[in-house]
């Protein structure tokens, strides 16, 4: 294996130093200067709320570049922060970059990704303006493939990735380095109305850390499966897989190392409308999957249930920071008001920065239970925006894995039920005049220790473009928490004036 992975990076380096820089370019770059007020800086309880004023720049930039061959791209934001009250300044990195090319034509491919995400350190901890209880997640992927598809349409391919987890802060329990690889073919058309599928895999994650006390610093993880796929009508595609999995894990509560099977159906009805479900059984139980999504002319609605055993790794590999921004990205009526590829990237990222979209992630790099149901609802008209998310998460280590070494530390996320509902709202008042509105709440649990929070925000702002380069914004926002303990409830009132340069 190791001299296969030789060959592809030997291979891929030398395609893409010859493929040359010949490619369609286009970026943007923003610097947003701001000032604000908050009354409870650290988030105190009752008579210790401390009012701060601050200052912050947010210099960013948005670079995509498309080739006959290969397409990049990649968003980039700094923010400096300083209280008048803290002698000491916050910062932190948003990063989201993507690079994809056909080195050798119908051959050889590269891939590769790079994020920087912010996680709650304590899941259950609130996470004001400031970034404290915030830390850095460092994520990359470089996937090398042979990939060959035949005249009939049959396939094949072999693909290795080498992948990274490093976080700052003082939680480092999923910091390490991995190496997946992945075989399989296709029958493709070979097969009147039915497609075989042969895939395997083979996953190690070497930790820079144990993730318990008693576990062994790497995970490795080995599975085999065979699917089939019926082509009969275009409509309804009934599909069902076979396979063999096998995790050399210290900590997992059962062997899991047998046969698991899944089959489902995918239904498309129409081009506006697609249904793809499933069901199966693997070492932990029952799985299940469900995917719906219907597009009208003004609405658009998707609804998502998930049962399966996944791990902390996961969540840090494929932030859901970078879920939500491909979901913004590529909604179709702000595609159609913002073609520009960067343009739009740079717009969805201050997008997500003025909402205060809550991180959700579980921290605790262990395999857990993981169900969650998620339901959204979208409205545009040529003036407005609005989006309505509804969801359900319960992650459950304690199902498939033995206790913490040392105790459960509360907030640590072996155990964390959350629910919760958001409201955002967008409208352009006149051509250089827009207002946007969020309203929302959530319900987080963690169970072994009781602790429960009932959290609510509000925001409301307003953007003013003063030319073709720069614009303003002022902003309002209020988060209230109330918690099982009252010494942890909090409400935080804060205002936001801002000048964004975008050139």
């Amino acid at each position: 294996m190791n001299m296969l992975v030789r060959l592809l990076w030997v291979g891929c380096g030398v395609g893409v130093s010859t493929s040359g820089l010949a490619a369609e370019w286009s970026s943007v770059f923003t610097v947003p200067v701001s000032v604000g007020y908050t009354d409870n800086a650290n988030l105190a309880a009752g008579d210790k709320k401390q009012d701060e004023s601050f200052w912050r720049i947010a210099p960013g930039f948005g670079l995509s570049a498309k080739a006959p061959h290969w397409n990049a791209s990649v968003g980039y934001a700094y923010s400096l922060e300083q209280r008048s009250g803290d002698a000491s300044h916050h910062d932190n990195q948003h990063l989201s970059a993507q690079f994809d090319s056909e080195v050798a034509s119908n051959l050889l491919f590269l891939d590769a990704n790079a994020t920087i995400s912010q996680q709650r350190e304590n899941v259950l901890d609130a996470a004001g303006f400031s970034g404290q209880n915030l830390r850095d997640v460092y994520s990359w992927t470089v996937r090398p493939a042979l990939r060959h598809q035949f005249a009939n349409a049959s396939r094949a391919e072999v693909a290795v990735a080498e992948y990274g987890v490093s976080s700052s802060g003082s939680n480092h329990a999923g910091d390490g380095m991995g190496e997946r690889v992945n075989a399989g073919i296709s029958s493709g058309g070979m097969l009147d109305a039915l497609r075989l599928d042969l895939s395997g895999n083979d996953d190690r994650f070497r930790y820079d850390q144990p993730v318990a006390a008693a576990a062994a610093n790497e995970t490795h993880s080995q599975s085999a499966a065979l699917s089939a796929t019926l082509t009969v009508s275009p409509r309804v595609t009934p599909y069902a897989s076979y396979g063999y999995e096998r995790y050399y894990d210290t900590v997992a509560s059962a062997r899991p190392s047998q046969t698991y099977w899944r089959a489902g159906t995918m239904w498309v009805p129409s081009a506006r409308t697609n249904l793809d479900a499933n069901y199966g059984k693997r070492f932990s139980g029952e799985t299940w999957a469900f995917n719906f999504r219907h597009n009208m002319r003004r609405f658009n609605w998707s609804l998502a249930y998930v049962q399966d055993v996944r791990t902390g790794r996961q969540d840090f590999v494929n932030p859901e920071s970078l879920a939500i921004f491909n979901s913004l990205n590529d909604n179709t009526s702000l595609k159609a008001a913002v073609p520009d590829a960067a343009a739009r990237a740079a717009l969805v990222g201050l997008l997500m920065q003025s909402q205060g979209l809550a991180p959700i992630t579980v921290l605790a790099d262990r395999r857990y239970l993981d169900r969650s149901l998620t339901s959204n609802l979208a409205y545009s008209t040529a003036k407005s925006n609005s989006s309505l998310t509804v969801y359900w998460r319960d992650s459950d280590a304690n199902k498939v894995s033995l206790p913490w070494g040392g105790g459960n530390p509360a907030g640590a996320g072996e155990h964390i039920r959350q629910k919760g509902a958001g409201l955002n709202w967008g409208y352009r008042l006149g051509v250089n005049t827009s207002l946007s509105a969020g309203l929302g709440g959530n319900i987080e649990q963690e169970p072994a220790s009781g602790v429960e929070n009932r959290n609510t925000y509000g925001r409301l702002g307003l953007s003013y473009v003063l030319g073709r380069h720069v614009s303003g914004t002022a902003e309002f926002r209020r988060n209230d928490r109330r918690a099982d303990d009252s010494s942890r409830d909090y409400t935080e009132n804060s205002i936001l004036l801002s000048l964004v340069g975008t050139f």
